[in-house]
């Protein structure tokens, strides 16, 4: 291990390509939403989704505390789809819903799921 940390400290341009990752890295803090470190597993669209979204009306909770969510656009590959809105229990009844969004991202879209606070 000592051997391999001796190798790293001795090559200047690993360095520099190290301090170039870093900086960016600390560049991209605070831009705005970002994807999970998982987003590989979440969609990516050539284009923009489709705005604004359709009309949807919730209807009547089917539960005391049921919270909506609203509907999305989702991609299918090759085409947008619009997946309607539905509720759900929240895990405490003082947890609020915080609705997922498409973000632009190396030139194309990448969904940012939504989560509860």
């Amino acid at each position: 291990m000592f051997a391999e940390l001796r190798r790293f400290a001795a090559n200047p341009p690993r360095k520099a390509a190290l301090s170039v990752a870093v900086l960016l890295a600390l560049a991209a803090c605070g831009s705005g939403p970002t994807p999970p470190a998982e987003s590989a597993a979440y969609p990516v669209a050539p284009v923009a989704p489709p705005s604004p979204p359709p009309p949807e009306l919730a209807p009547a909770p089917p539960a005391v505390g049921a919270v909506w969510q609203p509907g999305r656009w989702i991609w299918t590959g090759s085409t947008w789809a619009w997946e309607a809105g539905h509720y759900v229990m929240p895990p405490t009844t003082s947890a609020q819903w915080v609705p997922g969004q498409w973000i632009a991202q190396g030139g194309g879209w990448v969904w940012v799921p939504g989560h509860w606070l």
